[in-house]
């Protein structure tokens, strides 16, 4: 995950510090696997990222047992597809891995970590658990991701309905498809406008003020 992030520092504790999550995979690794790193796309190209990822970090990085650290060039997803899982410590990844049919471990904390089908990660012995689970065939379960999904975008039809609408219990009494679709549509256009004032804020552009 790209760092420093709210996700992948503030919420995952103690695994804030991957070298500790390296670690910790290695050591449980199953024989003749190995670890494919591969960094985050924009954790170069932005001015923060140097912050926590300098050549020290990675020269930590490359002194841990059975790991390979790849471009982050590579397409994730022909990644993805070539596992045996994927491990995540707050990052998107995890639920796209899970989407494409691939086991996936989640360190720290996600939006998507109450899905049933995540694998959740808290101390060496889960490590340990994880793998001997996905070793005896375990898959995520699509109905079970299915589900999660659309009760994700339903709550969060939901809530925006009530910060767009005064008059919430009316609108949901009297909604017709038209207006679930207008709801739809505003609620992509706000998270746009969220994204470009968070995204302003992180660089610290004058233009937010």
């Amino acid at each position: 995950s790209f760092q420093p992030e709210y996700y992948s520092n503030i919420r995952t504790g103690i695994y804030e510090d991957y070298n500790l999550v390296l670690k910790i995979i290695s050591s449980n690794l199953p024989d003749n696997w190995i670890i494919v790193y591969k960094e985050h796309p924009h954790q170069f190209l932005e001015k923060t990222g140097a912050t926590l990822k300098d050549k020290n970090y990675y020269n930590e990085i490359k002194k841990i047992k059975n790991i390979k650290i790849l471009s982050e060039k590579i397409d994730t997803y022909d990644l993805i597809k070539n596992s045996k899982a994927t491990v995540s410590v707050g990052g998107t990844i995890g639920m796209e891995a899970m989407i494409l049919g691939k086991p996936s471990i989640l360190f720290g904390d996600a939006w998507y970590k109450s899905c049933k089908s995540i694998i959740t990660i808290e101390n060496n012995q889960d490590m340990k658990n994880a793998f001997n689970k996905i070793m005896s065939g375990f898959k995520p379960d699509e109905i079970d991701i299915l589900s999660f999904l659309e009760k994700i975008y339903s709550l969060s039809s939901r809530l925006m309905s009530l910060y767009l609408s005064r008059n919430f219990e009316n609108e949901l009494i009297n909604k017709s498809i038209e207006k679930t679709s207008n709801i739809k549509k505003e609620y992509h256009k706000v998270a746009e406008k969220f994204y470009e004032k968070f995204e302003a804020l992180y660089r610290r552009d004058d233009k937010l003020k």
